[in-house]
């Protein structure tokens, strides 16, 4: 869950950094939320990798470049209301 506070998401435009998210194996995570236009709000997830010591060493790569492992759009068509995503 990640919670916006305010009720007036169609005004606001930026970038939200978590850094501080862990996965399933209590790993740190890094998710960014991009609000860019009115009503799309854009959720990007990192796996970070670790090598055998269990030290991170590099972003998840897709395709040969390092990208997000999730990334979804949302649209929200009564965002004035909106506290959570």
């Amino acid at each position: 869950m990640i919670w916006i506070v305010g009720n007036r998401l169609t005004e606001t435009k930026g970038i939200y950094q978590y850094s501080n998210a862990y996965d399933a194996e209590n790993r740190l995570t890094n998710m960014t939320l991009f609000i860019t236009k009115p009503n799309i709000i854009s959720v990007h997830w990192w796996q970070w990798n670790y090598d055998a010591n269990g030290n991170q060493v590099a972003q998840t790569v897709i395709n040969g470049t390092t990208g997000p492992l999730y990334s979804y759009d949302y649209e929200c068509t009564a965002c004035e209301n909106i506290e959570g995503v």
